[in-house]
């Protein structure tokens, strides 16, 4: 009887966690929903929310899998096409509520998940994956990769309760959101079926994978592949990969610094047998590497790097220190550091692009009746295409023939003093508006009035100031003078 009640009052205590936690998500993910949209006046967050945005609308559902008229003015576009789809019954009400309950849905499932694989960490594991600004940022924004983790950790889950025929199934749906996803569930499935010496799981995984592919990449077969691979327009520095996966350096896909140091130190205890953390340091380390190009890959990471933090500060609550006051002390700085991470993430989220001084230029774009080009940085490519207007520059890269022509000329537009030559390089291109924002200011000009922006500022009647503030400049070319 003893015995019966403790069984009890222990599923009674899971219970009552479970449904705090479920109700600390449902708050901090309501209240970063909240924050963002009263204090843009309802803008979206990030260029990935107005590119779902335009790709659902109906007449533009063609560009997902055929021609982009608007990416470099026009180009041969292969994606995933089911997230686009699935939003396209009510983009405007879906593009705002579905990153809402698939994050809620998201972590309900990791619950479950951890609870089969360790359960001792369910609670502490899901609770930093809550309060992480990956978390927190990716399901506040409106993108593909958002249905991809929820199939994905679904179809683990089904596997973990030997539901294997829906766990395949939920796989496969989660590749019509992105094949990249579904192969990295194909690579985990590859290392699972070397450990276990058994690859029937992962024959029937990779035949699911390229179901997938074929019937959304099968144009490969006319088009052949793309003539050059372009990983990113991004300059690399370890100095700015540092910056883009540490959230405190400037991130804002990034982890916090504490709980990648946690994460590093549970892969560590997880896979210390044989040195096998030296391999997984190394594909982590290289997926970090190409998420500097493709950010997306962080949002994958974010459960696994809250999977081992928690792993690692268990480990070092359970161990035995000399000194309890330093293990006090250490642990309260690691809370106290995720904590800080946290609260950092609220604070910036209204300053996230976009914020209302740029959108200025956006509405201003969007309401001039062309499809004109925009010479602008690759960053503000999404919202020149949500303005329907054609991009100089685009960060997807692929079947663009002249992309090596396109950066050079750029440079040379961004550090020209010379009014005829650059002028020149407009009409060859049909630029009609010159659109920067504030890291293009001070990253080429200092926020000053040099080189091309003396130009801008000083060249008469050649450019037309249709947008300038602290965070803005949109500028029209006149013609008539020419």
């Amino acid at each position: 009887m003893n015995l019966l009640e403790k069984g009890g009052i222990t599923l009674f205590t899971a219970r009552k966690y479970f449904w705090i936690l479920l109700v600390l998500c449902i708050f901090l993910l309501g209240l970063s929903h909240y924050i963002r949209f009263y204090s843009t006046n309802g803008l979206l967050l990030d260029g990935d929310s107005y590119n779902s945005l335009r790709l659902a609308d109906y007449s533009n559902l063609n560009a997902i899998n055929n021609f982009d008229e608007l990416s470099y003015g026009g180009r041969v576009n292969l994606e995933e096409f089911g997230w686009y789809y699935l939003i396209s019954f009510s983009p405007g009400l879906l593009v705002r509520i579905l990153p809402f309950f698939l994050g809620i849905l998201s972590f309900v499932l990791f619950y479950l998940l951890v609870d089969k694989v360790k359960p001792e960490l369910k609670f502490m594991a899901s609770l930093i994956l809550i309060v992480s600004p990956t978390f927190l940022y990716f399901f506040s924004v409106s993108t593909k990769y958002l249905a991809s983790v929820f199939f994905i950790i679904l179809g683990f889950y089904l596997f973990k309760t030997d539901k294997k025929i829906l766990s395949y199934l939920s796989f496969l749906l989660s590749g019509f959101f992105s094949i990249f996803g579904l192969f990295l569930v194909l690579l985990s499935f590859l290392f699972y079926a070397y450990t276990k010496k058994s690859y029937k799981e992962f024959s029937l995984l990779l035949t699911f994978f390229l179901i997938s592919f074929i019937l959304q990449f099968y144009r490969l077969l006319f088009i052949g592949l793309p003539p050059d691979f372009l990983l990113g327009l991004r300059e690399f520095s370890f100095v700015n990969l540092i910056s883009f996966i540490i959230f405190e350096f400037g991130g804002k896909y990034g982890f916090s610094l504490f709980i990648f140091v946690l994460a590093l130190i549970g892969i560590y205890f997880y896979y210390n047998r044989f040195y096998r953390f030296i391999f997984i340091y190394l594909v982590l380390f290289f997926l970090l590497l190409f998420a500097f190009y493709n950010h997306y890959i962080l949002f994958y990471l974010s459960f696994l790097m809250a999977f081992f933090a928690a792993l690692a500060f268990s480990m070092l609550f359970k161990h035995n220190w000399k000194s309890g006051i330093f293990k006090f002390m250490t642990l309260l700085v690691l809370i106290c550091g995720i904590l800080f991470s946290f609260l950092v993430y609220y604070n910036e989220l209204p300053n996230f692009s976009p914020d209302q001084n740029y959108f200025q230029a956006i509405k201003l774009l969007k309401s001039h009746d062309n499809q004109d080009v925009v010479f602008s940085s690759y960053r503000n490519a999404d919202f020149i295409k949500y303005a329907n207007k054609k991009t100089f520059l685009d960060e997807n890269a692929l079947y663009v023939s002249d992309i090596d022509q396109r950066i050079n000329d750029f440079e040379v537009i961004m550090n020209s003093t010379d009014l005829n030559k650059t002028l020149s390089y407009f009409n060859n291109y049909n630029v009609t508006y010159i659109l920067f924002d504030k890291k293009t200011k001070i990253r080429y000009f200092n926020n000053n009035n040099e080189k091309f922006m003396f130009l801008l500022t000083y060249g008469g009647n050649y450019f037309i100031p249709l947008v300038v503030n602290d965070d803005v400049g949109l500028w029209s070319i006149n013609r008539s003078v020419q």
